[in-house]
């Protein structure tokens, strides 16, 4: 028995250094994962009762997750869509739609409409638990199962909401609505939740009211930020925030963390936020602001703004983990990031991811990347876990992120791109970066994650390409859900921006040692996942209640790089 255990172990570890081999021989940049599954979404059937719109279509505009395997979508569609054994029509140009996805069983569970007989649509959508936040527009009168909400003035301009679902399993059910400022003088671009506090960020014209509270611009279109609290049945506004100018101001998108609430938008001219003003040096700056709660009001911590002396586009997607701060988006020519400069190529359009440093009362820029090449390139949606992000936006003709550069062949057909980024703490390195093509443009809502996959959504036109694979539509305007696998290999590599790290024994079962760690080195080890397991100061790591396996570990000393080795725990 005791040779069959020593002839086991030795086999064992020899898989273990091949292994380690295998992985070793890898360049520093991982390859780009290949696109495992495609389909259409919301397949068209049919023909269409609408008059005004000669075919079926269906437009996803915002994608979420939850914590057992859901992806829920949402936004518009028209004339008649199924979602599995769901079929939805269109009540009048465009109506309403949320949908959940099982990733288990890879169907379609159940499917929501709302909306009228004119233009309706979703543009957020958060989920907590089994309730579901949906925010977007309306024209007219709007029903929502058996809520109702109308135009007032019968202007039959567009007319902002948020609804909250309940979601069964099977089934969901609309449990609250609530109209969201002034006919045609209000917009909702950006919904966070924490608990039963839900945020709301927007635009409006001259005045606009939330409950008891009214705000009116100092210019022609200002940003609201508004707070909410989730009754259970109902809702109620606990205050409501103006920022602007005289120039045309909006609103981005939102995250919440117990630090306080994160903001970004775009303002043009001279803009107050609370305290402090903004001026933009080009026709649009965008800004990220934090706001915290004082006696129960909203208070501005800080706010900076990112710009150039040439026009700049800033979608403004936003996520906030700890102390870090992620803003991104896209610019034309110069733009500056605290005292960081970057020029874009060809005078064309080009993206950027940034991140600050939260402080507190204040922030600082910690690093920008570019990304781009001979076309435009935008940045729209941010997914991050740990020191990974993954990114994904859209590009025409050719776009480069750090060594890898995709190509478009189509001159302005936008293609898709999602891409991995690696932040080591002074600098934010692309690790790959994969891209969809179609027969016109393919446009990227959604991106999220669901155990070892990254799920994209958005639109296409006719046909779209991922990889060797492809999904079409009668419609001019479809839907789709991609995944890509996120494998070992990308996740528990150390990349060419960090340095080899010493340390014992390995593979270890109780503790690491690192021999020349200070107090003040963090050290953090890293799953197959990209997600902390364990973070410690010092140079001693203990491994009690780890699961065996391959990691990474990492250790980060201030004003030293970044040093990373693979470690086995048995």
């Amino acid at each position: 028995m005791l040779h069959i255990f020593s002839f086991t172990y030795q086999f064992r570890n020899k898989l273990l250094v091949a292994l380690f081999l295998l992985l070793g021989s890898l360049s520093g940049q991982a390859q780009a994962p290949a696109w495992q599954t495609a389909i259409e979404l919301g397949q068209t059937r049919g023909g269409n009762p609408n008059p005004v719109y000669n075919g079926n279509s269906i437009e996803v505009r915002t994608t979420a997750a939850d914590a057992s395997g859901n992806i829920f979508i949402a936004g518009m569609l028209t004339g008649t869509v199924s979602f599995g054994p769901t079929t939805l029509t269109s009540a009048g140009e465009s109506d309403i739609f949320v949908a959940k996805w099982s990733t288990t069983r890879n169907a379609f569970v159940w499917a929501q409409q709302a909306g009228g007989s004119l233009t309706d649509g979703a543009t957020e959508l958060v989920v907590e638990g089994s309730n579901i936040y949906m925010t977007g527009d309306v024209t007219g009168t709007a029903n929502f199962g058996t809520l109702t909400m109308t135009d007032p003035a019968v202007t039959n301009m567009q007319l902002g909401y948020l609804v909250k679902l309940t979601d069964a399993g099977s089934t969901a059910s609309f449990t609250w609505l609530q109209p969201i400022g002034n006919p045609g003088g209000g917009y909702v671009s950006g919904l966070a939740v924490k608990g039963p506090a839900v945020y709301l960020t927007g635009a409006f014209r001259n005045t606009i009211s939330f409950g008891n509270t009214t705000l009116t611009s100092a210019g022609s279109t200002d940003i609201h930020v508004v707070k909410m609290l989730d009754g259970g049945p109902s809702a109620s506004f606990v205050w409501a925030q103006r920022m602007g100018g005289t120039g045309i101001d909006y609103g981005g998108k939102l995250a919440v963390t117990a630090a306080g609430l994160y903001l970004t938008g775009d303002f043009a001219g001279v803009a107050d936020f609370g305290p402090s003003s903004l001026t933009s040096t080009s026709n649009y700056n965008v800004f990220v602001a934090k706001l915290t709660e004082v006696a129960g009001a909203p208070n501005f911590a800080w706010v900076r703004q990112m710009g150039g002396s040439e026009y700049s586009s800033f979608s403004a997607p936003l996520a906030v983990s700890g102390t870090n701060v992620y803003v991104g988006g896209s610019f034309v020519g110069t733009a500056r990031f605290g005292s960081t400069t970057i020029t874009s190529l060809d005078n064309r359009k080009d993206g950027f991811i940034t991140r600050l440093t939260d402080n507190g009362n204040s922030a600082d820029f910690a690093w920008v990347q570019r990304a781009g090449g001979s076309g435009d390139t935008y940045v729209t949606r941010f997914l991050v876990q740990g020191s990974d992000m993954y990114v994904g936006g859209g590009f025409t003709l050719a776009a480069s992120f750090g060594s890898t550069t995709l190509t478009n062949t189509r001159s302005y057909n936008f293609d898709v791109f999602v891409a991995k980024l690696t932040d080591t703490g002074n600098a934010g390195y692309f690790q790959w970066a994969q891209s969809a093509t179609g027969s016109g443009s393919v446009q990227l809502a959604g991106l999220v994650k669901q155990g070892t996959n990254l799920y994209t959504s958005g639109k296409f036109n006719y046909s779209a390409t991922f990889g060797t694979l492809s999904v079409s539509s009668p419609s001019i305007y479809a839907s789709y859900l991609a995944t890509l696998p996120i494998s070992l290999a990308t996740a528990v590599r150390p990349t060419a921006t960090q340095l080899p790290l010493d340390f014992y024994p390995n593979p270890a079962h109780t503790t690491v040692q690192v021999p020349l760690a200070t107090p003040v080195t963090l050290l953090t080890l890293i799953d197959q996942l990209g997600r902390t397991v364990r973070m410690q100061a010092g140079s001693t790591l203990p491994l009690h209640n780890v699961t065996p396996g391959l990691y990474l570990l990492q250790a980060a000393t201030p004003g030293q790089p970044l040093r990373a080795a693979r470690v086995v725990v048995e």
